[in-house]
């Protein structure tokens, strides 16, 4: 007998050879995630760790990693950026995309909230 959904967990986030990266609404929820806010990843003692680096009322010019609703009143975002989905994709040996789910999440004292990306494990 072989079950014929296998898997059923959805990732959180997902990363593309493109450098597209889209974000589920349950991460843009714990992240306080907003139209023009930038994300940066941090390996921090072996976890990879995704998080806002730029609040949309403090950017200033045109930044790598800029989040944007994916539709009109959704709260799916999707941001680009080639090296971040570069580094993931090499992490992951992976050629086309990274479906990553996210672990629990952490407070930092400068950024707030980060959601800590299960790496080693593909959706």
């Amino acid at each position: 007998m072989s079950a014929i959904l296998g898997n059923t967990r959805r990732p959180d986030v997902t990363f593309y050879k493109s450098g597209r990266i889209d974000i589920t609404s349950r991460v843009a929820k714990i992240l306080n995630l907003g139209d023009g806010d930038v994300l940066d990843i941090e390996k921090c003692c072996g976890e990879w760790l995704l998080f806002v680096k730029l609040r949309n009322v403090d950017v200033v010019g045109t930044h790598e990693a800029r989040c944007y609703a994916s539709k009109k009143n959704s709260r799916n975002f999707r941001a680009y950026s080639k090296r971040l989905c570069d580094a993931v994709l090499a992490e992951q040996q992976k050629t086309e995309k990274a479906r990553l789910a996210m672990g629990v999440a952490i407070e930092f004292k400068h950024y707030g909230m980060a959601v800590p990306l299960i790496i080693h494990y593909t959706l």
